[in-house]
């Protein structure tokens, strides 16, 4: 295609600036932007960095003829693209294409006449290229996400199954000795692929936002299934095997959903029917429950270590939690456009996109996010290339940019090993290069037919991962390009070096001057106050849950925090050098979500109708207790979170996970009585308080038993 656009601009109209601008405007569009999404988002993602693009070009052109003016605009443009590559899937893939549309016109210097003629060659570069990245060009695989969650629900759904068969399901038949438990390996996938980019892995559009909501969901419904045998669950009485039964159904349903969610209104109405017949059986399963708890029912298998009915109310919350995910998503999906366009919601669990983007920026806009630090360090690193290219008046200047934009890392060491690679692939490059023109000559003839082979081999070069074979690639297609263009011999090839050199010296001395040590201490930073923000908000839905309010109001705050630790985890994945083990971390940060998610279930039970006082039965003794392990909770997490950062000295033991037991144990001991609908709801109320906080106990045992903390003279951490 760029052969297209450099016949149609060269051969036809003949003009410079619209020949350069029209083929480094496709090499933006075809080989820098990468836009996930169907063929309809990805065009309206074209059409925002259509217009964007011409923006940068005219202002540019307009500081182009004043050196401070364009290395301070640069920085400022450098760190605004970078910042909003953070907030989606879409806006990440076009941010190098849009820092090249700056790049360009304010390290070539033109008068302002110029700006006609370079918006031209943009405007020819995006007739030709843009039709062909929607039909010729193969999209990202922006589907992987709903299909690895569809996979997580069929794997969950597979071992409810099995627990409720006696010949355990295909799908979810528990891993024999040595084979791995498919629920876990889908679910390692699922987390897997969201943190594979420094960037979130899905658009603002709402269904693609709930995705990221799922994965935490499927995640804890993993942990929680996961303690269970499918001996014991068999051996439960009917009551409670319906709803395990019910939740297999709405898992199954979702995982139909999941891959058809803008195509199947089949498939949202079963997916609907299975969330209603959940919520019918919730509801028998805790009139039944609270006929025990009054001393009317079968109160012995509720203290049995093999049956705790209550257990099952949590597994039923967290999946109905999970398939009104799935089902809000798919409602989003199929709005149509004119509702996408004005914002019109379908769901309350997330809001439109124009509220997500000022949230996310409200959330990322601190100075220890690693979305402002990635965005100060490449508009400083961009910056001071530029400044260089404008003082230093060498030939083609804007390389240096191009130099500094492709090596610019994390860390100044992640940053120097990608210095060695990128001068070492612009130096074979340029030998390959050379000898390529040496031996087919530099006919326009010989030329026209190179440049289409070189242009496709830079194209799917850094598909390899390899920044020396991208770097080496592209230096074959400027030779040729400028060859073909401006005769000027084999000297190009050394002035690009030189200009790639520039560039990266840049690169380097900004790394080393603003972040030399990478993503680790941003991460440790980001997980720690994560924690601290989910204990604070988890201990404040505890005490609203026990005065008989809800805490709704309190559960948000905790998302900037989380959205802070995924950038960061997401970046530090992304480095080379990673001095924190990968496993470690990634079960501790999911850990966050847990506790947010026990947060928002103690947040979402109904108002109590009944007050406070007088209290009935043994349920005003209990409360106490609750309040006290709930801040032992708070207490541990917070001493965990402190030594993520600092020497803290030896943690303190884990509280124990046997509240929610002791809890009905007391409750049985003095029943309500069943003409006591007061006493019953309270005592419903603290079991459920209970129940959540030995869920966030168990995750402080794992938590303990991991080496993320920091190390001390005063002694080991706690190991369970």
């Amino acid at each position: 295609m760029s052969t297209v656009v450099l016949a149609v601009t060269d051969l036809l109209i003949g003009r410079p600036q619209i020949v350069s601008f029209g083929v480094f405007g496709t090499f933006a569009l075809l080989l820098f932007a990468e836009f996930p999404g169907t063929r309809q988002a990805r065009a309206a993602a074209f059409g925002l960095l259509a217009v964007l693009g011409a923006v940068l070009i005219a202002l540019g052109t307009l500081v182009s003829t004043s050196w401070w003016l364009a290395s301070a605009l640069m920085a400022v443009v450098g760190f605004l693209v970078v910042f909003a590559g953070f907030l989606s899937a879409a806006t990440a893939g076009g941010t190098r294409a849009a820092l090249l549309t700056f790049i360009l016109p304010a390290t070539v210097p033109a008068p302002p006449a110029d700006i006609p003629d370079r918006l031209i060659g943009w405007a020819i570069a995006l007739a030709l290229a843009v039709p062909a990245a929607l039909f010729l060009w193969p999209p990202a695989d922006h589907d992987r996400m709903r299909l690895l969650s569809a996979a997580s629900c069929r794997a969950l759904a597979g071992r409810l199954h099995g627990m409720l068969d006696d010949a355990p399901h295909p799908a979810g038949a528990a891993p024999g000795d040595g084979d791995p438990d498919p629920v876990r390996v889908a679910d390692d996938d699922l987390r897997r692929v969201m943190r594979a980019s420094a960037a979130r892995p899905v658009g603002m559009t709402t269904g693609s936002r709930l995705l990221l909501r799922l994965v935490d969901e499927v995640d804890w419904l993993a942990t929680l299934t996961g303690r269970a045998s499918a001996a014991t669950v068999r051996a439960w009485p009917s009551w409670t095997r319906e709803i395990v039964a019910g939740c297999a159904d709405v898992l199954t349903a979702a995982a139909k959903l999941l891959p058809a969610a803008e195509r199947s209104r089949a498939h949202r109405d079963r997916l609907d029917a299975c969330l209603t017949a959940l919520s019918a059986a919730r509801d028998r399963a805790t009139d039944r429950l609270a006929d025990s708890l009054a001393g009317s029912g079968l109160r012995a298998g509720l203290l049995r270590a093999e049956h705790r009915a209550q257990l099952v109310h949590e597994w039923a919350y967290a999946c109905d939690l999970l398939g009104r995910t799935v089902r809000d998503a798919a409602d989003a999906d199929a709005r149509p456009v004119w509702q996408r366009l004005i914002g019109r919601s379908t769901t309350t669990l997330a809001v439109g996109t124009g509220d997500a983007i000022r949230l996310l920026t409200v959330r990322q806009a601190r100075l220890g996010s690693v979305a402002v630090q990635n965005g100060l360090r490449t508009g400083a690193g961009l910056g001071v290339a530029v400044l260089i290219a404008q003082v230093s008046h060498v030939q083609h200047g804007f390389w240096i940019a191009l130099g500094a934009m492709s090596v610019l890392r994390t860390s100044a060491v992640s940053t120097t090993a990608t210095v060695g690679r990128a001068l070492l692939g612009t130096v074979v490059g340029f030998v390959v290069g050379w000898a390529l023109l040496a031996l087919v000559g530099t006919g326009p003839g010989t030329l026209w037919v190179l440049l289409p082979l070189a242009v496709l081999i830079a194209g799917f070069a850094p598909a390899t991962g390899s920044v020396a074979a991208g770097q080496a690639a592209f230096t074959v297609v400027v030779l040729v390009l400028f060859t073909l263009l401006q005769p000027v011999g084999w000297t190009l090839g050394l002035v690009r070096v030189e200009d790639v050199a520039l560039g990266c010296g840049a690169a380097l001395l900004v790394g080393v001057l603003l972040w030399p040590r990478g993503a680790a201490d941003s991460v440790r930073e980001a997980l720690a106050d994560a924690y601290r923000a989910s204990t604070d908000t988890l201990t404040g839905a505890v005490t609203a849950a026990l005065r008989g309010r809800s805490a709704h109001t309190a559960v948000p705050a905790a998302a900037p925090a989380s959205v802070r630790l995924e950038g960061a985890l997401r970046q530090y994945l992304a480095e080379r050098t990673r001095p924190i083990g990968v496993a470690e971390l990634s079960l501790a940060a999911n850990g966050v979500g847990r506790l947010r998610l026990a947060a928002e279930a103690l947040a979402g039970l109904p108002d109590a109708s009944m007050p406070v006082h007088p209290r009935a039965g043994a349920a005003h003794r209990v409360e106490d207790e609750i309040r006290v392990r709930a801040q032992e909770s708070a207490v541990w997490f917070r001493a965990w979170a402190d030594a993520l950062t600092r020497p803290t000295g030896a943690l303190p033991p884990p509280p124990p996970a046997d509240l929610e037991h002791r809890v009905v144990a007391t409750l049985l001991a003095d029943p309500p009585g069943a003409d006591r609908p007061t006493g019953i709801q309270l005592a419903l109320r603290v079991t459920w308080v209970g129940l959540y906080l030995d869920d966030a106990a168990l995750l402080a045992h794992t938590l303990a038993g991991l080496s993320l903390t920091t190390p001390t003279a005063a002694g080991p951490t706690h190991r369970p």
